[in-house]
């Protein structure tokens, strides 16, 4: 016989549980993304043999943190009820046009975010200027 504080306790153990899978996926981002653009500054400093100072390297560091944080959190819960989604047997169908736009963006995203924290040091006035010229743009 079931009574209502094994119902309860029951209901309260997942979503501790999705919402420990959102922190998680979260986390996890933050990791990735900080890793690529760690990455990415250790490389391209060897590439140019230049020596940066510590006060420069800090700088690149925080500015890395900054959007690793910002990017996990946009992407950070969106995976964690994905991976919740699959978790409970659910997968993305052809037929599903809106899940798959959604998944097709939300992966376009995140090669997007780590294609710019691979690079150097964007410079994203130029890179505006550069996609107006060639679109002749205002």
């Amino acid at each position: 016989m079931i009574n209502f504080s094994s119902i309860a306790t029951l209901d309260n153990n997942r979503t501790d549980s999705r919402s420990r899978n959102k922190v998680v996926s979260t986390l996890g981002w933050f990791a990735i993304d900080m890793s690529v653009g760690i990455c990415a500054d250790i490389y391209h400093s060897s590439k140019n043999n230049v020596k940066r100072s510590s006060k420069e390297i800090m700088k690149q560091t925080g500015k890395n943190a900054l959007w690793a944080g910002v990017s996990a959190l946009a992407f950070g819960p969106i995976l964690g009820k994905l991976y919740n989604s699959i978790k409970q047997g659910k997968s993305i169908t052809d037929e599903d046009v809106i899940s798959t736009t959604g998944f097709t963006a939300l992966s376009l995203a995140m090669l997007f975010r780590l294609f710019v924290a691979s690079r150097p040091h964007p410079k994203w006035k130029d890179a505006f200027s550069k996609l107006r010229n060639l679109f002749d743009i205002f």
